[in-house]
């Protein structure tokens, strides 16, 4: 009397593969009235059997899950990282164009102050060429 376990393995000889997990065949038989203890140990093998599998399974999920919500999670912080600093980098480009503005107006008031400066220079230039001779009444060099 012996009992044949056949497994899921992609060595199986000739078997087929079986994905769903390890499969369990007696190849005993014994006869109902008779207790000789084989069927509980058969019994025994498959209830360890579909609890591993449950096992495996509960890993599974929640390995998978907590690994989808740390995922998710990690997603979800990227994805305000990014919102932060676009909008940081929109208030910074608001701050940078009214700084532009504010310089674009100083600019041309000193543009405006610069061409009054050299109008005012010519015309002292101007003034100052015969001062001299207005001064003391003295002969204009064009007269000499």
């Amino acid at each position: 009397n012996c009992i044949e376990i056949l497994a899921s393995s992609s060595t199986s000889m000739g078997r087929p593969v079986d994905d769903e997990g390890p499969t369990f065949r007696p190849t005993i038989t014994s006869t109902p009235r008779r207790n000789d203890g084989l069927d509980d140990v058969v019994e025994s093998i498959r209830a360890k059997a579909a609890l591993q599998h449950i096992q495996l399974e509960e890993f599974k999920n929640i390995w998978y899950g907590d690994f989808k919500q740390y995922v998710r999670r990690k997603e979800a912080e990227f994805i305000n990282e990014v919102r932060f600093r676009r909008q940081t980098t929109i208030q910074n480009l608001e701050k940078i164009n009214e700084y532009h503005k504010v310089l674009d107006e100083i600019s041309e008031e000193l543009t405006v102050d610069i061409n009054n400066m050299n109008a005012t220079m010519a015309y002292m230039d101007g003034f100052a060429e015969g001062l001299p001779e207005k001064m003391f009444n003295l002969p204009s060099k064009a007269n000499k």
